[in-house]
C-alpha cells in the first residue's frame, strides 16, 4: 500500500531565483512586443519606415536572446523523462456519447514509486468494450512528468509486470490538497504584461510622436 506524504517544500532561494528570472523575461519580452506593435501602427499611420525598424530591432534582439537562453538551459538540464506509476480511479464521468469511443473524465490518485501520491483529473478516450476496466476503485497504469506532475496520460497497454502490479497492489486515496493542475497564468502576471505592453507602446509614441 502506498503511503501519502506531504510534498517536499521548494527551497526559498530557488523560488526567488525562478521568480526573478520570470520577471526579467516578462519585462523585456512583453515590453518589446508593445514597442513592436506601436512601431508598426506608427509606420502605417505616418507612413514612415523608421518607427517600424525602431520597434522591430529590439523585438528581434530580445526574443533571440530569450530563445538562446532557453535552449542553453534545456541543454544544461534537460527535463526528466516521463515515468510510469500506478493510479487509482476515484471517479469517472463520460463527457460524450457519440460512437463506440467515448471521452471519459477521471479523477485519479497517482502513486509514484519514489514520490508522494497526488490527485489529478484526466480525460481519456475509452472504447465501450473496455469501459468496465475503468470502474471506480480500479488500479491502472499512467505516465506522468516527475518535475511538473502534468500532464498525466493513461497507458492503454502496459507491460506484463505493470499489469501484475496493477492487479495486486492496492492504493490509498490521496487528499484533495495534493491535486495537480495544468499551469495557468495568474492574474498579477496578466496585469503586469498589460502594463508592460502599454509601457513599450508609450516609449515608441514618445520617440516618434504622431502629433
Amino acid at each position: 500500500m502506498v503511503a501519502v506524504e506531504d510534498e517536499t517544500p521548494v527551497p526559498l532561494g530557488r523560488k526567488a531565483a525562478s521568480a526573478a528570472g520570470f520577471f526579467v523575461r516578462l519585462v523585456f519580452g512583453v515590453g518589446s512586443v508593445g514597442a513592436l506593435l506601436a512601431g508598426l501602427a506608427l509606420a502605417l499611420a505616418e507612413p514612415a519606415w523608421e518607427p517600424a525598424v525602431a520597434g522591430l530591432v529590439p523585438f528581434a534582439v530580445v526574443w533571440a536572446l530569450l530563445v538562446i537562453r532557453s535552449r542553453r538551459r534545456d541543454a544544461a538540464s534537460p527535463p526528466p523523462a516521463p515515468r510510469l506509476a500506478l493510479a487509482r480511479i476515484e471517479s469517472r464521468r463520460a463527457t460524450g456519447s457519440e460512437g463506440v469511443d467515448i471521452p471519459v473524465r477521471m479523477d485519479l490518485t497517482v502513486a509514484p514509486d519514489d514520490a508522494p501520491a497526488f490527485r489529478v483529473d484526466v480525460t481519456h478516450t475509452v472504447n465501450l468494450v473496455d469501459l468496465p476496466d475503468y470502474r471506480v476503485g480500479a488500479t491502472i497504469v499512467v505516465r506522468y512528468r516527475p518535475d511538473t506532475l502534468w500532464p498525466v496520460d493513461i497507458v492503454d497497454e502496459p507491460t506484463t509486470p505493470w499489469n501484475d502490479r496493477a492487479a495486486t497492489e492496492p492504493l490509498d486515496t490521496a487528499p484533495e490538497h495534493t491535486r495537480a493542475k495544468p499551469p495557468t497564468i495568474p492574474g498579477p502576471e496578466v496585469l503586469a504584461a498589460t502594463l508592460l505592453l502599454a509601457t513599450g507602446a508609450t516609449i515608441m509614441l514618445l520617440a516618434f510622436p504622431p502629433w
